[in-house]
């Protein structure tokens, strides 16, 4: 039985594991040099949970999204803290690589934006990850909806087509990404009845 709910505390650890093995390329370079106990710590403190929903199948965590604002991003970066934990130079070095997963994003209030659209391995293939966004944009109460995607990944890009989203813009990796897997960033959006933004990120 699939059960989709708001993320809580107990989730945390489960959360930053699923998180960890479906974006396993992305986190392989920071688990190769730091050790993956300390990018599972580094997470558990940067991530806002009551940003992220959980997908549940017969009570095991299945997979996991996170629904944010242009203002209100699922990652929070307190450097003074994060020191205190892992001192000055791991902290300036991870602060800068997640730094754009905090920033602002230029759309309306309006517009909810889909981050670490996650499902565990042994779960794939089953339309979880559809079922999850699918559901979710019923119960939030955003108007339009965007998402950022690698253009290697053919099959999320083909998931997100099928719930309607249609590509809009495209941005180079940022600087600071060690991935060599893809060029460039799609974005999509799932937006009733407009023409669409291609212009927000020509600047």
């Amino acid at each position: 039985m699939l059960t989709i709910r708001k993320a809580i505390e107990a989730d945390r650890r489960a959360l930053v594991s699923c998180l960890l093995e479906a974006f396993e390329s992305d986190f392989a370079p920071f688990i190769k040099q730091f050790g993956r106990d300390f990018v599972i710590q580094f997470l558990e403190k940067v991530l806002v949970l009551d940003r992220f929903y959980i997908a549940e199948v017969d009570g095991e965590l299945a997979g996991t999204l996170a629904l944010t604002s242009a203002s209100h991003r699922a990652v929070s970066i307190d450097k003074k803290e994060l020191k205190k934990s892992f001192g000055r130079l791991k902290t300036f070095l991870l602060s800068m690589t997640f730094k754009e997963f905090e920033e602002a994003l230029p759309f309306p209030a309006t517009t909810g934006f889909f981050e670490f659209v996650a499902v565990k391995k042994s779960f794939r293939r089953q339309g979880l990850a559809s079922q999850m966004m699918r559901q979710v944009m019923e119960l939030a109460p955003y108007k339009d909806y965007v998402l950022d995607v690698k253009d290697s990944n053919v099959s999320a890009i083909s998931c997100y087509q099928k719930l309607g989203f249609k590509e809009f813009a495209r941005k180079p990796k940022s600087r600071f990404t060690r991935q060599k897997d893809f060029k460039e960033l799609i974005l999509m959006e799932y937006l009733p009845g407009a023409s669409g933004r291609a212009d927000v990120f020509t600047s």
